[in-house]
């Protein structure tokens, strides 16, 4: 009989969320040797912003002296909003599930869960934490500034790994441990991780980022500017084309005048991050996804994230520190076959790692 396992992720919003939840899925199928069912819990914003920070209005009443009469929208929206997604609701029991998995995102806690986590505090049923990371806004946080539902299921949980040193100190004492994001696993078909890297004479390069005002997390604007300014040089000096992950973006960058690509669909971008030797972006998932195929990568540090493509062995490059002609001599310089098949070697090694942790749970999960 399959088991029923209920994924925290996010699907058709941020495709970074999709190669973290494939990474979890592929990790889990070969830890646990059975075929699975996997049931989403759909973070998407479209799906939670109203219930999260819109579920009032406030109506001024100038008759009345200006006063101020506030209306509810609970009942509305539980109504309308969040209804035909194919995803676990709060109208879903949890009978039939096995294990519910929070993995990778930021958002492994609070609002964006609270209808999941308010569930499972009242039924015993097996939590792992897969990776969790920190985020900007919340270097002082503390395990005990954290909701009561949310303290209840890490205290509980079967196991906690973490992506980055800000959640492990935040979650130090539950002990926690390191080990990269399950991104690092999300491609799924081994063939393409057999492409030679970097033996032709002019390599290939994928550029990716978020424009300042993407509605999915923007970069800021002095961030922007620096990347499209090292894509340029890097343009003049390489073979190169842009992945971008949102729709958003494809306009804006392509006044680069080079190549787009772009799909709706997350699993199409193990085949279209196969194309390169490398990778140079700000996206930290994006480089989780091509570390899955062995394609290394340069990562623009912009956000507290960041520290996150460590575990994907990526290049950082400081926005204070390195200036453009720096970081395209780096690259220059970049030994990409070594650094592809050292980067091959560290995923067969943390899968090791995840099965040593996960393997003891079969028969809880």
């Amino acid at each position: 009989m399959s088991k029923n396992i209920l994924l925290s992720t996010t699907r058709m919003w941020n495709c970074g969320d999709d190669f973290i939840a494939f990474g979890v899925r592929n990790i889990l199928d070969q830890c646990l040797g059975e075929s699975c069912n996997y049931i989403a819990y759909n973070r998407n914003p479209d799906l939670h912003f109203q219930r999260t920070r819109h579920n009032s209005i406030n109506i001024v009443d100038a008759a009345a002296g200006n006063r101020k009469n506030t209306i509810d929208l609970s009942d509305y929206l539980a109504q309308t909003n969040w209804v035909f997604d194919n995803s676990w609701h709060p109208r879903n029991a949890l009978d039939s599930v096995s294990a519910v998995i929070f993995a990778g995102t930021p958002e492994w806690f609070g609002p964006m869960v609270r209808p999941l986590t308010e569930a499972l505090n009242e039924q015993e049923i097996p939590v792992l934490y897969l990776g969790v990371g920190g985020f900007e806004g919340r270097k002082n946080l503390t395990l005990e500034k954290l909701s009561p539902f949310d303290q209840t299921l890490l205290r509980k949980a079967e196991l906690i790994t973490v992506r980055d040193e800000q959640a492990g100190q935040l979650l130090h004492e539950l002990k926690p441990v390191l080990l990269p994001c399950p991104a690092l696993f999300s491609n799924r078909d081994t063939s393409l991780e057999k492409t030679k890297r970097g033996n032709k004479k002019k390599i290939k390069i994928a550029l990716s980022t978020q424009p300042d005002k993407s509605v999915q997390p923007p970069s800021s604007a002095g961030t922007y500017q620096y990347t499209l300014d090292l894509f340029k040089a890097l343009i003049g000096k390489f073979d190169c084309e842009v992945v971008c992950h949102y729709v958003d973006e494809i306009g804006p960058l392509s006044e680069l005048g080079i190549p787009v690509k772009y799909s709706y669909d997350a699993r199409d971008y193990f085949e279209i991050y196969n194309q390169y030797d490398l990778l140079v972006t700000t996206r930290v998932h994006g480089a989780g996804a091509a570390a899955s195929l062995g394609v290394p990568s340069f990562v623009i540090s912009h956000s507290a994230r960041s520290s996150t493509v460590k575990g994907f062995k990526s290049e950082l490059i400081s926005l204070s520190e390195d200036s453009i002609d720096d970081v395209v001599g780096r690259i220059e310089a970049f030994n990409i076959k070594q650094k592809s098949d050292e980067l091959k070697t560290h995923k067969e090694e943390t899968f090791k790692q995840y099965e040593r942790l996960l393997r003891p749970l079969v028969g809880v999960v």
